[in-house]
């Protein structure tokens, strides 16, 4: 608190309320060798890396895909030529994934449909009918690696 000899109108040092002098200046970092303006995070170097574009041939078609996938694809290479750990490896991805290669394709229901079916449907019912079939489609495309 202020000592007797000063006045009542003078600044009170206390929890929250420094000197005068040890205040930052205007203008002046609170953290002057702090972290520098643009340095980028872990996360968004790792994400970077892995959304990078690649040349790479598939088939007979050279696509570009992203370094995660054709690192993906490498590691199916080698699980596909017997290397134990990368069977290892590829089998723990896709636990990780929670794919499941074993249910049987199931047909779509706009397919099951005969025409006379598909004109007694409600509005609400084919806009749903559409959704469900665009899904499995780009499900599809996406599987078949034609996301590029």
């Amino acid at each position: 608190m202020a000592e007797n000899n000063i006045s009542s109108q003078a600044y009170e040092i206390g929890f929250g309320k420094p000197p005068k002098s040890r205040r930052y200046k205007k203008g002046q970092s609170g953290n002057p060798s702090g972290r520098p303006k643009g340095a980028k995070s872990l996360k968004a170097i790792v994400r970077k890396v892995v959304l990078t574009l690649v040349p790479a041939v598939i088939g007979s078609k050279r696509l570009k895909i992203t370094t995660y996938e054709a690192a993906l694809r490498q590691l199916a290479n080698k699980a596909a030529s017997g290397d134990l750990k990368a069977i290892a490896q590829f089998r723990s991805e896709i636990k990780e994934q929670n794919i499941d290669f074993t249910k049987e394709k199931k047909a779509s229901r706009a397919r099951e449909l005969s025409p006379e079916e598909l004109s007694k449907l409600s509005v609400g019912e084919l806009q749903n009918l559409f959704n469900e079939t665009l899904a499995e489609q780009k499900q599809e495309y996406i599987a078949n690696g034609k996301s590029r």
